[in-house]
């Protein structure tokens, strides 16, 4: 009898085991797939906290204001270090390092930054990346351009001149309604060859019904 209790208790832990084995490896997909899903969604919150976060003077209404407002703020928002090499030093005769213009898209629906020169140290460019992190937000600054010496004022070829950076997560890019989309942009695609194709055919047809017309008078 006692025999016959042990080998019960026995099969019984057996068949525990391998029924715990069993839910462990049909769970494992699961738990992967849950990860997947919790990592896309981290990844997707910290990008719509990031648009949110965008620095309050991109919300103006009032161009001047705005292009003015970045300006000030970009400067604020400055390391020291960059501020010094921005602003120069001329007890030492130490000419500013760069300088900085914010101006309009060509369509006017976003905002361009122009650097002239570059910034110096280890930590400069990362430093002003962050910086201008804070102001990656449709219809604010899309685009950055870093020009020679003498690019500022801007002038109409400083855009071919420079390196451009644009704010925009590839593949998308900076489109002309000033948001970020994939290319083509959507409403300013230029009309495709069939269409002007149909409206030179269109064209000829008229003028030859109307020459038929005049024959016939």
């Amino acid at each position: 009898m006692k025999n016959r209790v042990i080998t019960v208790a026995l099969l019984l832990t057996v068949a525990l085991a391998a029924f715990m084995l069993i839910l462990s490896c049909g769970t494992g997909p699961q738990n992967v797939n849950q990860n997947q899903n919790q990592n896309q969604n981290r990844a997707e919150t910290e990008s719509q906290t990031a648009a949110l976060g965008a620095d309050g003077v991109c919300d103006l209404t009032d161009l001047r204001q705005k292009i003015a407002g970045v300006k000030r703020r970009i400067l604020e928002k400055m390391s020291d270090d960059l501020k010094k090499q921005h602003n120069g030093n001329t007890a030492q005769g130490l000419p500013p390092r760069f300088q900085y213009e914010v101006r309009l898209s060509p369509n006017g629906n976003y905002l361009e930054v122009y650097f002239e020169n570059g910034f110096s140290g280890s930590d400069g460019l990362k430093d002003m990346a962050d910086v201008l992190n804070d102001f990656k937000k449709d219809k604010c600054v899309l685009k950055v351009y870093f020009v020679p010496r003498g690019g500022i004022p801007v002038n109409g070829t400083a855009r071919t001149d420079g390196f451009e950076w644009t704010a925009c997560e590839w593949p998308k890019v900076a489109c002309p309604s000033g948001v970020c989309d994939t290319e083509p942009c959507p409403s300013f695609s230029p009309p495709t060859a069939n269409s002007n194709a149909n409206t030179n055919s269109n064209t000829s047809n008229m003028n030859s019904n109307s020459g038929r017309g005049n024959a016939n008078n």
